[in-house]
């Protein structure tokens, strides 16, 4: 006797633009929550590395909200001057998405080439909320699991 394969309800572009839009809304607040608590604890500190991760994570929020906007203006319907609709907005959001992350990046590249030259000391103040903070936040690298 062979199985039926399990057929799932089809999702409507319209249903997963929304989906996707509640995701990268939650990206957005939860990236930029995560580098205001690292600068602040720069501040506090004087960590460098709270404060590259404080930037980096504020840099990430940036690139999440472009990605949110272009999901948000893909899911207007079509109009006389769209006739097809906004979809393509999406890959727009996407390539101006991947150039702010070659600027953003290109730029912590240039940072750290000069870094070590300069040979600036820093005495941190709060080591232990530092590294409290810096342990905590680097438990939002996604882990891949087993795909069974």
């Amino acid at each position: 006797m062979q199985e039926k394969p399990v057929e799932s309800s089809p999702i409507s572009v319209s249903e997963g633009i929304k989906c996707a839009q509640n995701i990268a809304k939650i990206s957005v607040i939860t990236l930029a929550s995560i580098g205001i608590v690292e600068l602040l604890v720069c501040q506090i500190s004087g960590s460098v590395a709270a404060t590259a991760n404080g930037i980096d994570s504020l840099s990430d929020t940036m690139i999440s909200f472009i990605v949110f906007m272009g999901l948000v203006i893909a899911d207007r319907p079509a109009d006389r001057k769209f006739h097809f609709g906004y979809y393509k907005v999406e890959s727009f959001a996407a390539l101006i998405a991947a150039i702010g992350m070659i600027v953003i990046g290109s730029i912590i590249l240039y940072q750290s080439y000069g870094s070590p030259l300069l040979q600036h000391r820093h005495e941190i103040h709060q080591p232990i909320l530092t590294m409290v903070v810096l342990a905590a936040e680097s438990g939002n690298i996604p882990i891949q699991g087993n795909t069974n």
